[in-house]
């Protein structure tokens, strides 16, 4: 298996929700208003391991995705939508079939955190910030 399955495997289940995906490598902050309600950027934030044996390694992942939503003129409700649409992700990607079918190991939920996009722009705009740790093995004679 490789870490190069996770980002791809993200995108499926994100997609198949309804959501865009936004892709840009590190410019999350820069997706136009056009577009931003139920569009989503992720990326890997970190990578560790161990050796599981002479044969193979086991990595930890940390991928992180944000989804980004409108709220329009009542941010209390966007916050409850937002909670709302970011289960559904979480219940998604973490489907045992889902990512064992797609070659991972293990994809579990680290954190969950909703805040405004940008306070001092529009805080009618919110992010929903979702970390998952993801487990992949890697055979180290292929």
């Amino acid at each position: 298996m490789s870490i190069t399955l996770i980002k791809p495997y993200f995108t499926q289940q994100l997609n198949a929700l309804g959501f865009t995906e936004w892709e840009d490598a590190f410019g999350e902050d820069n997706l136009p208003s056009t577009v931003i309600d139920r569009s989503y950027h992720q990326r890997i934030v970190s990578v560790s391991g161990t050796a599981v044996n002479q044969e193979s390694l086991e990595y930890f992942i940390i991928h992180e995705i944000k989804v980004y939503f409108k709220s329009f003129n009542n941010t209390d409700l966007g916050v409850d939508a937002a909670l709302l649409e970011s289960e559904s992700v979480i219940v998604k990607c973490c489907n045992l079939p889902e990512y064992t079918t797609a070659g991972l190991k293990g994809v579990f939920l680290d954190s969950l955190d909703v805040s405004p996009f940008d306070n001092n722009v529009n805080d009618n705009l919110m992010v929903a910030t979702i970390q998952f740790n993801v487990r992949v093995f890697k055979c180290l004679y292929e």
